[in-house]
């Protein structure tokens, strides 16, 4: 039988994957959202 700690070491990190996941997903959206933003700017300068 599985020892009920190893199953929580599991969860847990399972877990922190998905986390860095999600938070590499938005601060790759954040810097989209600012080159967008930039581009747009550059382009009132013209």
């Amino acid at each position: 039988m599985n020892n009920p700690g190893e199953d929580h070491d599991n969860a847990v990190s399972r877990l922190s994957a998905e986390h860095v996941q999600t938070l590499g997903l938005h601060k790759r959206f954040t810097e989209f959202k600012d080159t967008r933003n930039r581009s747009d700017s550059l382009d009132l300068n013209v």
